[in-house]
C-alpha cells in the first residue's frame, strides 16, 4: 500500500509542478480520501491547499492550512503552512 499512496503522492506532484491545479486537485484529494491515515496525507494538504487556491477555492485553502497549522506533530510542516497562509493573503 505504500507504493501505491507514494505514486498518488507523486502523479499530484507532476500536475503541481507543470501548474496543472485541478488536476493535482485530483491526486491529492483522492490520497487524502482513501489514505488519510498515513503519513502521505500530511504531506498532501499542504500542496492540496494551493492548489484550492489557485483554483479559486479560498475557504477550503484556509481550512486546510488551518489545519496543519494547528497539527503540531511536524513542525517543519506547520511552519511551512503558515508561511504559504501569509504568501496567499490569508493572514
Amino acid at each position: 500500500m505504500e507504493r501505491l499512496v507514494k505514486k498518488e503522492f507523486e502523479a499530484g506532484n507532476l500536475y503541481f509542478r507543470a501548474q496543472e491545479f485541478a488536476a493535482a486537485k485530483i491526486y491529492y484529494q483522492h490520497l487524502l480520501d482513501n489514505y488519510g491515515q498515513t503519513s502521505w496525507a500530511a504531506k498532501a494538504k499542504l500542496p492540496l491547499a494551493v492548489c484550492y487556491a489557485k483554483t479559486g477555492a479560498k475557504e477550503e485553502a484556509i481550512k486546510l492550512l488551518d489545519e496543519l497549522i494547528k497539527d503540531d506533530s511536524n513542525p517543519e510542516l506547520q511552519k511551512k503552512a503558515a508561511a504559504q497562509r501569509k504568501k496567499l493573503g490569508y493572514e
